[in-house]
């Protein structure tokens, strides 16, 4: 039974190679049928996708009483190039910017800088020495003291005391200027006249003497008397120390002159 069944495989096998083998030589004999049809189409006419796709039995044969119908009412001739009108090129059209008018912080800000500088104009003037019109008439009196036997000296110390009685003390520096300018005049150091200013005296004591002392007690009297100095009581006995300790050395002067 073992042999029959072995048997029975063996020949269905064989049946399905050999039905395999007969289909394949089928097919392989259809297909060298259409090669030998293809070679000899190609023969005929040449391979081109135009011509395959559209055989050449299908196109009727050229008749002109139909190409004349077709082309009865087409029109060949060119017409003239009709020239365009030229355009401009679009471009960006920019306004004119306008002046923004200044802002309020800016306004503000130059109407600080110009009272600023109001203010500062202010104080340079104040600063800038002014005549006093009490020293005109001062200055008369006193050129006239010059020129008497004796000098300023006693009218000079009468008007010192009434002004540190009356507190006015930039008065008072005044008058102790004019005795050591009038030391200095009467010992020929300085030659003192009503248009000379305090700096031609300088220069002309500082080409005998050292004139840093003198300096020190002219800056003193310029500041207090032109600047209108309010001097407390002790500020201007450290001033009037300055003056006395120069008047003692013109004093001296004087004397060693003379002699």
């Amino acid at each position: 039974m073992k042999n029959n069944g072995l048997l029975h495989w063996f020949i269905v096998l064989c049946l399905l190679f050999l039905q395999t083998t007969t289909v394949h030589g089928q097919v392989e004999a259809e297909m060298a049928v259409e090669d030998e049809e293809t070679v000899a189409n190609e023969a005929v006419a040449p391979s081109n996708p135009f011509t395959r796709q559209y055989p050449l039995e299908q196109y009727r044969d050229f008749d002109p009483e139909r190409y004349q119908r077709a082309i009865k009412d087409v029109n060949y001739t060119e017409k003239p190039d009709e020239k365009k009108p030229e355009t401009i090129p679009e471009t960006d059209f920019e306004a004119p910017k306008t002046v923004e008018f200044m802002g309020v912080g800016q306004i503000v800000l130059i109407v600080v800088l110009a009272v600023l500088l109001v203010v500062l104009l202010y104080l340079i003037v104040r600063q800038i020495p002014k005549s006093n019109p009490s020293a005109k008439a001062t200055d008369d009196w006193f050129a006239e003291a010059l020129e008497q036997d004796g000098g300023p000296e006693l009218t000079l110390q009468k008007k010192l005391q009434e002004a540190i009685d009356q507190r006015e003390y930039a008065l008072a520096l005044r008058m102790l200027f004019l005795q050591i300018l009038a030391d200095l005049h009467l010992s020929d150091t300085i030659a003192w006249k009503k248009d000379k200013t305090n700096a031609t005296y300088l220069a002309e004591f500082g080409r005998k003497h050292n004139n840093t002392q003198f300096r020190t007690v002219t800056y003193l009297y310029e500041f207090s008397w032109f600047g209108k100095a309010k001097l407390h009581p002790q500020q201007f006995s450290d001033y009037k120390q300055q003056f006395d300790e120069f008047r003692a050395f013109t004093s001296t002067l004087k004397k060693s002159e003379k002699a």
